[in-house]
């Protein structure tokens, strides 16, 4: 029988990942947070939407990784209002820039 302090290593969607296992209470007051938090910041009169979220801006469970497709990242932010979003649920650092496309003109 696993103990309350057993971490899991499962698979999901393809990837390992471990589990933590959460007293009642702990489940508790994580029930109570935010699903994601939007900041504006404003830097030199320009304003910036951060938005942050556990997994994604839709779930706390999904999983943004590095090589999760770009379009569907944009996606998201486009429907969250976000220049800038910041998601943690992989516990591993990366980040990702995108420009804008910028269509040639024929001057």
């Amino acid at each position: 029988m696993p103990k309350s302090t057993d971490i899991f290593l499962v698979e999901e969607k393809g990837r390992c990942c471990y589990r933590w296992p959460l007293r009642e209470d702990n489940r508790g007051y994580l029930k109570t947070l935010p699903a994601h938090i939007r900041l504006e910041y404003k830097l030199s009169g320009e304003k910036l939407n951060l938005v942050f979220a556990h997994g994604s801006t839709s779930s706390i469970d999904e999983y943004i990784l590095i090589d999760t497709d770009a379009d569907y990242v944009l996606e998201m932010l486009k429907e969250a209002d976000a220049d800038l979003l910041f998601v943690v649920h992989f516990h591993k650092p990366y980040h990702r820039i995108w420009k804008p496309h910028i269509e040639s003109s024929n001057m």
